[in-house]
């Protein structure tokens, strides 16, 4: 018996009922490494790339172009997909085209959705627990999506609902460039502890979601340790093995969205929160950022890029005009063999939207 077939023995899953499977985005930090657990169980497998490559192609991964602002793109992307993994979209109005991304799962005939939120979406929005909360546009995207997905019973929909997450360290803009000028992370978190997720995590439940025929209509909370912004500095100094500094910043430091997030994490709200479903889902507890940091083979090419050019850094210190952060224009990466090869070989540039934040 293969790994892949104990895998599907392992969670009662019958091929005709997962069908073939859609990964929305296969660059970001989830869609990467859910890709490559897909990959691993042999699943028939479909991943959207924003521009596609005549070199892209292989027996066991069809590669398809996706935008979700093409919306002409999406009929060729569905067609004979049973199940649908969302990762967080990635562009500033994709709450208005989800909508009609449902319409085109439907009219394929697609049974299952699995789609990652964030945490505060539906929670907090709907309680009104923090003003801060309310007033972050990505939050309330989110929720409006995710509100769309339940709406749809015909569709058996899994939520997940993570909390920010531990890559962001390396996919946002702001801190690369500030690894790379001056080793510093930035925030406005206010000395408060944050609950950081990993993405290890995230990918994990969402394959045991995709692949176990008993995830049917359910919401997930996923979380980890509460960590100081200053902590994982000093994680990163033992990681690098060269100091770097967390620097507070005002919130006019970041983008609107990026900012509202970070007063999220300075009101406390996280200090208090629970690990949430890892454990009953995955059977161990959550992965602390240390794991995360250890775990460098699951990391999508982005995270790699920012390990390895300043680990470059660090052994070569005297040697200037090391490049660690890429010209974001040009990057567009997707995450076995040849086809995991291929996925280090297409990325896709982080935004704000690359939060579970």
């Amino acid at each position: 018996m293969t790994i892949a077939e104990e895998v599907k023995n392992f969670l009662h899953i019958g091929g005709e009922e997962i069908g073939k499977v859609f990964v929305l985005d296969g660059a970001d930090s989830i869609g990467h490494r859910v890709v490559e657990k897909l990959i691993d169980t042999e699943t028939d497998l479909r991943v959207g790339v924003k521009t596609l490559h005549k070199d892209m192609h292989s027996n066991s991964t069809e590669f398809v172009p996706f935008d979700w602002e093409k919306e002409d793109t999406y009929e060729a992307a569905l067609k004979d997909v049973k199940t649908v993994f969302v990762t967080l979209p990635m562009t500033a109005d994709f709450d208005k085209h989800f909508p009609h991304f449902l319409q085109h799962c439907t009219a394929n005939h697609v049974k299952k959705i699995v789609k990652l939120s964030f945490y505060h979406s539906l929670k907090h929005v709907r309680t009104l627990i923090s003003s801060c909360v309310k007033e972050a546009p990505l939050v309330y995207k989110h929720a409006l999506c995710d509100g769309d997905l339940i709406l749809h019973k015909h569709l058996n929909e899994t939520i997940i609902f993570a909390t920010h997450l531990m890559s962001n360290v390396f996919m946002y803009d702001f801190n690369k460039q500030g690894l790379a000028k001056h080793h510093e992370i930035y925030g406005a978190s206010n000395g408060k502890g944050v609950n950081y997720v990993s993405p290890n995590d995230v990918a994990d439940v969402a394959v045991h979601a995709i692949l176990d025929k008993v995830h049917k209509r359910q919401a997930y909370t996923l979380m980890g340790g509460t960590t100081r912004d200053a902590e994982i500095a000093t994680q990163l100094t033992d990681k690098f093995q060269t100091t770097i500094t967390y620097v507070e910043k005002p919130t006019s430091f970041f983008d609107n969205d990026t900012a509202l997030l970070e007063k999220v994490k300075a009101s406390g709200l996280e200090e208090s929160f629970s690990h949430g479903d890892t454990k009953k889902i995955l059977g161990r507890e959550p992965e602390t950022f240390a794991d995360y940091l250890l775990a460098t083979d699951r990391m999508c090419p982005i995270e790699q890029d920012v390990l390895a050019v300043h680990t470059r850094h660090h052994c070569h210190s005297g040697r200037e005009g090391e490049k660690m952060v890429k010209d974001e224009s040009s990057t567009e990466e997707v995450g076995a063999g040849v086809v995991k090869k291929m996925l280090h070989d297409i990325a896709t540039p982080a935004c704000v939207g690359e939060v579970a934040q």
